[in-house]
């Protein structure tokens, strides 16, 4: 009788592993035209504009950012830095299971981070850090619904 059952069982645990993964990269959309926020970063140096796909503000899910780096002395675009990306929930005080990935642009400054994953309703915040020679990071908060 359990030998009968047994595909069936391993067949829902399948269904339900690949509803939870987030291997596959969703479909994304445009990134909006306008900026969901612009911060500066804690040193003063950078200004990075956080764009949003696949909506205009981040929104609960799996989410891509396109980060406009540029310096604040003369607004060039800021290239060859290593940025790195933890979505935190604050409330909670914890962040996403996934690891957003970063990947340089052709274009200069612009750097896109891919699978944000914000998962619940709430206050999330995108914590940019750049590392390498250039040490300094930001903050970016959203409500998410």
């Amino acid at each position: 009788m359990k030998a009968r059952f047994l595909p069936i069982v391993v067949s829902v645990l399948s269904a339900v592993v690949a509803a939870c993964s987030s291997s596959g990269a969703p479909d994304t959309g445009t990134f909006g035209e306008s900026p969901a926020s612009v911060i500066t970063t804690a040193a003063g140096s950078y200004r990075i504009a956080v764009h949003s796909a696949p909506d205009a503000q981040p929104s609960r899910g799996v989410n891509s950012l396109r980060l406009i780096v540029t310096k604040v002395e003369d607004g060039s675009p800021a290239t060859g830095l290593e940025v790195t990306v933890v979505p935190w929930m604050p409330a909670m005080g914890h962040g996403a299971s996934v690891k957003p990935t970063v990947q340089v642009e052709a274009e200069p400054g612009v750097y896109t981070v891919n699978n944000v994953n914000l998962f619940m309703p709430g206050l999330w915040e995108i914590r940019a850090t750049i590392g390498g020679s250039a040490s300094d990071h930001a903050t970016a908060q959203f409500e998410v619904r």
